[in-house]
């Protein structure tokens, strides 16, 4: 059977097998991209696992590697590119201010409350004309729910 997503560039699949028993057992195949980079750990030959701390690491291993190799790809590199610039294109457009900071190093924050702010609106394209920009990647996960 075929898979086809446009965002989705990797899978694995797990099958349990005799599952809700004690001799459950798991049986895994992974597929990619024809332009996501092959990754590791290589799959054991049978691709079969017992319930274990070993097979968990492994199943770990596999798709944070997957993960890793997907950003590789032309494709999600071009999708995450345009993203980028989308979002640092709303921040110049819509989040310029002109309100001078005080720069002598005594910020007190009641007087910085009390002042009116302005806000101006940049022109478009302004993010083409910043001089350079500092990019850095981010993990972010939320736990707010109980989830691990």
């Amino acid at each position: 059977q075929n898979i086809r997503s446009h965002f989705q560039h990797v899978f694995v699949i797990v099958c349990a097998q005799n599952p809700c028993t004690e001799s459950v057992r798991y049986s895994m195949a992974v597929t990619r991209s024809k332009d996501v980079p092959p990754f590791g750990p290589a799959i054991p030959s049978p691709a079969t696992f017992d319930k274990s701390d070993v097979f968990r690491d492994f199943l770990l291993a596999k798709v944070i590697n997957a993960e890793n190799a997907a950003h590789k790809s032309d494709k999600f590199h071009a999708m995450a590119t345009r993203t980028r610039h989308e979002y640092l294109k709303d921040l110049a457009e819509n989040s310029v201010t002109s309100t001078p900071i005080d720069s002598t190093g005594k910020f007190n924050l009641i007087s910085l409350a009390s002042k009116k702010r302005e806000k101006t609106r940049a022109r478009a394209g302004a993010e083409q004309q910043s001089t350079g920009a500092l990019v850095w990647r981010v993990l972010a996960q939320d736990y707010s729910q109980g989830a691990e």
